[in-house]
């Protein structure tokens, strides 16, 4: 027969195991039909319009991207970016001189043949001084607060000197049930875009297409909803579910070919 203590033993247990939620994981579904899962610290994007995906790592802080296709996927780190920028910065230097160079031998050219050169050569001789002006920083004015599909956000104001960029209302704690560890997931993942974009914005100018997390400037959380002011369109969370999702879109990657971002050539 059961004793008296067996049984508390079981009742408490049993109340301690009610008591304690059970955090389910989150998709987010964009406006644009990207889809964003997130479990256990890892984060998954799946652009509607492609065969290939993101995955975040908050733990490692790196961002995977892999081709299914072509059965493989690379790491991306602040370490690999930052390598990449200072090659591209020596680069251009070395460019620099060599177009410095060049002038001077167009100097002694005959008038019609400089022109002719210049202009074939265009902005690359230095002509296009609005390419080469420095880009103004992205300033960022609060505008108030709202809430936007579960999501209690700030409204803030993007300008890039004294041209508006984007309105964007930016979340910085979960909502839509989503629990606190997914949001911050969602958060670090950010974070991480922002400063890969404005490391590839340097390197080769700035990203194209949809959104570009480098116009955020300094706002740190989640965009749950923006307005880009350069091409008119929105973009925004759609809906949220929350809900257990499996391991598997989480890890399959790992079965397929590692590779390796290549090093920019030293000159």
């Amino acid at each position: 027969m059961i004793n008296s203590k067996s049984q508390l033993l079981t009742a408490l247990t049993a109340g301690v195991l009610c008591a304690t939620p059970v955090m389910a994981d989150s998709t987010l579904t964009m406006n644009d039909s990207t889809v964003v899962q997130i479990r256990n610290g890892m984060a998954r994007m799946d652009p509607a319009d492609d065969s290939t995906y993101m995955l975040y790592d908050s733990a490692r802080n790196i961002l995977i991207h892999v081709d299914p296709g072509e059965g493989s996927y690379m790491e991306l780190d602040d370490q690999v970016m930052q390598r990449q920028a200072e090659a591209m910065g020596a680069m251009r230097e070395q460019m620099a001189a060599q177009m410095e160079s060049m002038r001077a031998q167009l100097q002694n050219m005959p008038e019609a043949q400089r022109q002719m050169i210049e202009q074939r050569m265009g902005a690359m001789m230095g002509g296009d001084a609005a390419q080469s002006a420095p880009k103004p920083d992205v300033k960022a004015v609060k505008q108030g607060s709202r809430t936007v599909n579960g999501f209690k956000c700030n409204d803030y104001q993007l300008s890039e000197g004294k041209t508006p960029v984007a309105d964007v209302c930016i979340a910085e704690t979960a909502g839509a049930g989503m629990s606190k560890d997914d949001f911050a997931t969602l958060s670090a993942m950010m974070t991480f875009m922002r400063s890969m974009a404005q490391q590839a914005s340097e390197m080769a100018g700035p990203m194209g297409g949809g959104f570009d997390p480098s116009v955020m400037a300094d706002v740190e959380g989640f965009p749950v909803e923006m307005k880009d002011h350069r091409n008119g369109e929105q973009y925004g969370v759609a809906s949220v579910a929350n809900g257990k999702l499996s391991d598997a879109p989480f890890t399959d990657y790992k079965k397929l070919r590692k590779d390796v971002m290549p090093e920019m050539p030293d000159r």
